[in-house]
């Protein structure tokens, strides 16, 4: 019976420690600048994870870049995002021709799925 009790004490030892080393290692993963869900999905989850935002990094910097080179548009307020190949335009443009140019060029983009028109045509001059 003496046998028992003191394998029981060891078992909510190695309980209470491992419980603080999670706990701990969670805590520094915050402070590192992850989150403590994603440090809980499987590798291969997060890595598909990864692939998809260097994905969704890559068209945004090519759609970019394709409205920066298209004429007749000003996209220095235009700001370009990215999620599962749908991109989304946002910003201001000096005319509504222009967001109709925007969506265009974006929409020509290889890898682009669709476009969600968000921007706004500046209605003051000067």
């Amino acid at each position: 019976m003496r046998v028992h009790i003191e394998i029981c004490r060891a078992i909510m030892a190695l309980m209470c420690v491992s419980a603080t080393t999670v706990a701990l290692a969670q805590d520094d993963a915050g402070r590192a600048g992850t989150t403590t869900a994603s440090s809980a999905l499987p590798p291969a989850a997060d890595a598909s994870d990864k692939s998809a935002k260097a994905a969704a990094r890559a068209l945004t910097k090519r759609v970019a870049r394709v409205l920066s080179r298209t004429r007749g548009l000003d996209s220095s307020r235009v700001l370009v995002r990215v999620r599962d190949g749908i991109v989304t335009l946002s910003g201001v443009v000096p005319d509504s021709g222009q967001a109709t140019l925007a969506v265009s060029a974006a929409q020509q983009v290889p890898g682009v799925r669709a476009v969600r028109n968000r921007l706004r045509v500046n209605t003051q001059s000067g």
